[in-house]
């Protein structure tokens, strides 16, 4: 199976507004469905390491309260070869403590530590050319992100298309309530 442990978006109007402006450029977009941080990329994992892999993010779940996270940064990480990500991106520190919670608990639990630092971004496109073009694009426009509740962390199962990855939510994990 292939892995990656996730803090899950609604696409709310704000979020629509950039990936309707990358559309109207020939900017193809990733399913609005299938918005994530990705904490942990876990690759192709065999199910004998579930156990581990879902007690160290319960354990990371149970440290950390629910909490409100504004998308504030647009981006893009190009390639030389011109092609790269397009990123929305958030500064909220608690979403990095959850990352390096993550990390140590994965870690303590058999699975490598993560060898790059935490890029914290929601991937909203993957263009083959003209990188450079889309981010002057997405400077020289305005967007203003609403808050975002994340209740949860998800371990999410990726199968890889021609159309597109599919993302399949394994198992969810919630985060302290202080409604309790």
């Amino acid at each position: 199976m292939r892995a990656f442990i996730s803090l899950n978006l609604l696409c709310d109007e704000s979020i629509s507004k950039v990936l309707a402006d990358l559309n109207s450029i020939g900017v193809k977009t990733v399913n609005s469905n299938q918005l994530h941080i990705t904490l942990k990329f876990l690759g192709d994992i065999d199910k004998k390491h579930v156990d581990n892999i879902s007690k160290a993010v319960e354990a990371t779940a149970d440290v950390f309260h629910r909490f409100d996270m504004k998308i504030n940064k647009v981006g893009t990480f190009p390639r030389k070869d011109g092609s790269g990500i397009v990123w929305i991106g958030s500064d909220d520190q608690t979403v990095i403590d959850i990352s390096k919670k993550l990390d140590e608990l994965l870690y303590s639990n058999g699975i490598d530590r993560e060898n790059k630092p935490f890029k914290n971004h929601v991937t909203i496109a993957r263009p083959k050319h003209d990188i450079k073009n889309i981010n002057e694009y997405l400077n020289s426009r305005e967007y203003h992100f609403k808050e975002q509740t994340i209740n949860s962390m998800f371990l999410m199962s990726s199968v890889l298309t021609p159309a597109g990855p599919i993302y399949t939510i394994e198992k969810e994990y919630p985060l302290i309530s202080d409604n309790l």
